[in-house]
């Protein structure tokens, strides 16, 4: 193995749970009947969370691991351990979502591995777009603690694949059960007016295309066995990010997914973040830039001329693009133009 190549592979992203309590509390929220589908993004071999999920009864269970080595001695222990389990293993790298690499086949490869769990769950109660409403299983995804640097650009990434339909999120009907740091979590339950101090654009926009339900929270000395100090210097993040970890689950929201199409949703991002950027800064002073009278119409939606960005929930920003786009206007607008440049900007990358 190449210099660069060794690297690559024992790079240190993610932490894994060395507390069998925690291990089997996580596995318990994930499979919840044996009908359930699991991608796990890494192997935890011989850990207490591969341990607990080969003691459940799922339908079947991919693994992708970046390390062709640690693939190897998995196998090895499921063909020997648990026979009768159906086990998929992958050598791929299921956090290298970069905008860097969706042009050299990683997302394709993710969506192969989303069409061959589908696949896996009955023919009989998913019908032909791959809905699976009248299934008791589903497919999940176990995302593991994520390093700082990788965990907001994994998210960051995930909220484009789901927007477009992408890799992991080729079809809407998996739902991500992530293991989120203290910081993070602070973001995704941020509310308007209560804590403007974390509440930001990633608020507004997990938990506009999102479910999200906190399953549980764990200590993270305990459960990872890596001390807050050690962490700190790993991750280039201050302790409070780290003092805590949170179990939470993302399920897409159907009915807002079907309301837009992909691009629509990319603008919809572009309004978010630009209005987040100030959220001190008037929402009326935002719009002035790109459309003309709109301020009786946005009246309905509890837009007063003094209401700031940061005042705003994530229902009336939601509701505030979609007046915007059924404009008579928005197709010639600025902010569209504006929006387009800033798509191109993200796929340059």
């Amino acid at each position: 193995m190449s210099k660069n190549a060794s690297w690559f592979v024992n790079r240190v992203i993610y932490f894994l749970i060395k507390d069998p309590r925690a291990a089997n509390s996580v596995v318990n929220h994930l499979i919840t009947t044996p009908k359930d589908v699991v991608i796990l993004p890494f192997i935890d071999h011989p850990g207490p969370i591969a341990r607990e999920l080969l003691s459940k009864n799922f339908r079947s269970l991919t693994v992708c691991e970046r390390d062709p080595e640690l693939n190897q001695q998995f196998n090895a222990y499921v063909k020997k351990e648990f026979p009768d389990k159906k086990v998929q293993v992958y050598t791929d790298d299921l956090f290298d979502l970069s905008y860097k690499t969706w042009n050299d086949g990683a997302q394709e490869r993710c969506a192969s591995i989303v069409r061959e769990s589908l696949d896996k769950l009955d023919d009989e109660t998913r019908n032909p777009d791959g809905k699976v409403d009248n299934c008791d299983g589903r497919i999940k995804l176990l995302v593991p603690l994520l390093k700082s640097r990788y965990e907001s650009g994994f998210l960051r990434a995930l909220y484009y694949q789901m927007c477009l339909r992408l890799g992991l999120c080729s079809n809407a009907w998996i739902h991500y059960y992530i293991l989120m740091s203290d910081r993070q979590h602070a973001y995704l339950e941020a509310k308007p007016c209560v804590n403007m101090r974390l509440y930001r654009s990633s608020s507004v926009l997990y938990n506009t295309i999102f479910n999200t339900k906190t399953l549980e929270s764990y200590d993270l000395q305990k459960c990872f066995g890596i001390p807050i100090r050690k962490i700190q210097k790993t991750s280039a993040t201050n302790n409070a990010s780290y003092r805590s970890v949170h179990l939470v689950c993302l399920e897409p929201r159907q009915d807002v997914l079907k309301q837009l199409d992909p691009r629509a949703f990319i603008e919809f991002r572009f309004l978010v973040t630009q209005m987040m950027h100030r959220r001190t800064g008037l929402v009326v002073a935002f719009l002035d830039r790109f459309f003309d009278d709109y301020k009786g119409d946005i009246r309905h939606l509890g837009i007063e001329d003094s209401t700031r960005s940061g005042d705003m929930s994530k229902e009336q920003y939601f509701r505030l693009f979609l007046y915007l786009k059924n404009r008579a206007d928005y197709k010639n607008s600025t902010f569209l133009q504006a929006a387009a440049r800033s798509e191109e900007n993200v796929f340059s990358l």
